[in-house]
């Protein structure tokens, strides 16, 4: 081991200057260009529901008695966008259906429902 040459340092043993380290940058949420496209939808959302927001399944006809329950508790005024096919990569900007808050959680919660009433489709399919 070389001697050290700070005049702070003995001259034999490790060196007493202890260097300060970076504190690691914090890893992004989201990444810029997710951030801009998240602004973007957000923008064309608000323009949407300034129109009619009438809750998307309040408008559905030739409700079985089983879809009747499962949405009985919709609040007939939309207040969420309900993307069918999810909004990962390109289906962030297409247009969804706008549906109200409890409507959206049976949506979400009854996938094969949903999908035979014509409120949701897969993604993997090519459209």
């Amino acid at each position: 081991m070389k001697p050290c040459k700070h005049p702070c340092c003995p001259d034999k043993g490790p060196c007493k200057k202890v260097k300060a380290r970076k504190k690691p940058k914090p890893i992004r949420k989201e990444s810029r260009k997710q951030a801009r496209r998240n602004r973007q939808y957000s923008a064309q959302k608000r323009k949407e529901f300034q129109d009619d927001n009438v809750c998307a399944v309040a408008l559905l006809e030739n409700k079985s008695d089983e879809v009747i329950k499962l949405f009985a508790g919709c609040q007939y005024h939309a207040t969420q966008k309900h993307h069918d096919a999810g909004r990962i990569g390109s289906h962030l900007f297409d247009t969804g259906i706008k549906v109200c808050g409890p409507c959206h959680r049976v949506i979400e919660e009854h996938p094969k429902l949903s999908k035979s009433l014509g409120l949701s489709s897969s993604r993997l399919v090519n459209h």
